[in-house]
């Protein structure tokens, strides 16, 4: 018996040593792990931190006696600077080049009455507006040349004039390329009946159905509370339907409406998908650019930056937000416009869709040329205000309304008590005091209407607003200066 517990102490003892070992052998594996982890978390912050560098936060080159060093010259004098954007910049007092980050890059942008922005380029006077992300400096149209000076006005500073689209009648009127097939409703029938309304949908591939998701069961007279943001409708007592609206507001009259079909799943594709059909403005410029300024000669200093036309809707609470009053609906207004109207403009495109250029990447590739317009957003940088006119900065040109490429607001009523009912596309433009004004691309005359059928294509006002146009480009961050010092008297000379 002394031998077997002996025997047993003995077993026990190894076993006791093997657990031990094995529970150092953990701690050591785990160490060796957790080191590993620490090693490899610190090399992958290492790589991102490279790559951060190497990408996100590369420092744009300034090529000695370029264009875009002059431009951040001018504006070291300025560096920290902050502008009053929500006064103009007579009332603020601010002219010089200042500047502000975005994305990767500051960029600097001339304000107010500046006289050293003059550019002799491709035998034609333009105005340095800003840098771009990528150190090219964006121009814009500026006339013609005597003796080698730059000292146009009035209508000598703009191409021609132009319509900015065929047709207002619908919100995809307000893209640079739209469309031209999604239509707007309005019907006065509609909104004291008891229907679903939805947050949003999905399709059914199997059934070519589209179901409402979120869905509540109102009418609109009584129990208007309950609809919130729910934008959608088959406009039955079903939830389900082939062809599904969108209802962009209703007041005490009327809705305003489209339709969402063949799968479409958001307002976004109902209005914006396909656009590929040019607006008359881009048209106009097109042509300019080739037969008139032969621009395409000079391709090689010229940048493939972006021209934003930004046309995000504003999505808010569907009866507070739309109705604006017993005549009128506001069908949408644009997130730029917002940001304008806020006295909050930015350098920005929110997304590719609406992000113009000519080799698509970063951009929708809707461009056959190199050239745009300015946004209001720019605008407002370089001086101008949606409250107050101003005729001393220097992208101000009397007599004309210079057209943008930034929507406004589209918005749906009727005319003099009539039933008549209409929508319209807006636009930003500089009106003739200097202002950004966001009024619609056509006039409204009274003979224009006739009543419609609830569900009849919208009839509206013709297109009578002509803009003026003044063509944006941008030059490569290599483009170098052979002389001149800005002044209209003495442009830099490029190219």
């Amino acid at each position: 018996m002394k031998k077997l517990n002996e025997k047993g102490f003995a077993i026990s003892a190894v076993l006791y040593t093997m657990l031990i070992l094995m529970i150092l052998l953990m701690f050591l594996i785990l160490a060796i792990l957790d080191n590993g982890r620490t090693t490899a978390n610190k090399l992958s912050s290492e790589v991102k931190e490279e790559i951060d560098n190497k990408v996100y936060n590369k420092p744009i080159e300034v090529v000695s006696n370029s264009l875009y060093e002059k431009v951040v010259n001018e504006g070291k004098a300025n560096i920290g600077k902050t502008v009053t954007l929500n006064k103009t910049s007579a009332e603020a007092n601010e002219n010089g080049v200042y500047s502000v980050n975005s994305g990767f890059n500051k960029i600097y942008f001339y304000r107010g009455n500046v006289t050293n922005n003059n550019v002799l380029f491709a035998n034609l006077c333009w105005k340095i507006v800003r840098t771009t992300d990528t150190g090219g400096v964006k121009l814009i149209y500026s006339g013609t040349p005597t003796n080698g000076t730059c000292n146009a006005s009035g209508d000598n500073l703009i191409i021609g004039k132009s319509t900015y689209n065929s047709s207002h009648k619908y919100p995809s009127y307000v893209g640079y390329t739209h469309n031209g097939n999604n239509k707007i409703w309005s019907s006065g029938s509609i909104i004291d009946k008891s229907y679903y309304y939805g947050s949003s949908v999905i399709y059914d591939e199997s059934t070519k159905k589209y179901v409402l998701q979120d869905k509540v069961k109102v009418d609109l007279t009584s129990d208007k509370s309950l609809v919130g943001n729910r934008h959608y409708t088959c406009f039955s007592t079903e939830y389900t339907c082939s062809s599904v609206y969108y209802l962009f507001g209703t007041s005490n009259w009327t809705s305003i409406y489209t339709e969402l079909k063949n799968g479409q799943l958001t307002l976004d594709d109902a209005l914006w998908s396909n656009d590929t059909v040019s607006s008359n403005i881009k048209t106009t410029i097109d042509n300019w650019y080739v037969n008139t300024a032969k621009l395409q000669n000079y391709s090689s200093f010229l940048e493939d930056t972006i021209w934003c036309n930004d046309r995000n809707i504003i999505d808010g609470i569907l009866l507070s937000n739309s109705a604006v009053s017993d005549d009128s609906i506001q069908v949408s207004t644009y997130n730029s416009w917002r940001n304008v109207s806020n006295g909050q403009p930015s350098f920005s495109c929110l997304n590719a869709r609406d992000s113009y250029n000519v080799a698509g990447g970063l951009g929708n590739g809707r461009l056959e040329y190199p050239v745009g317009l300015l946004t209001a957003d720019e605008i407002m940088y370089a001086g101008g205000t949606t409250n107050g006119a101003n005729n001393t900065y220097y992208l101000y040109t009397a007599n004309n309304d210079i057209a943008t490429m930034t929507p406004s607001k589209s918005t749906g009523g009727r005319f003099l008590n009539t039933y008549s009912h209409w929508s319209s596309a807006n636009i930003a433009y500089i009106d003739v005091n200097g202002r950004i004004s966001g009024g619609g691309i056509y006039e409204v005359k009274k003979d224009d209407f006739r009543q419609d059928d609830p569900r009849s294509e919208t009839t509206v006002g013709k297109v009578t607003h002509i803009y003026g146009i003044r063509p944006v480009i941008a030059l490569k961050n290599t483009a170098l200066v052979k002389g001149g010092d800005g002044k209209a008297s003495s442009p830099y000379i490029v190219g």
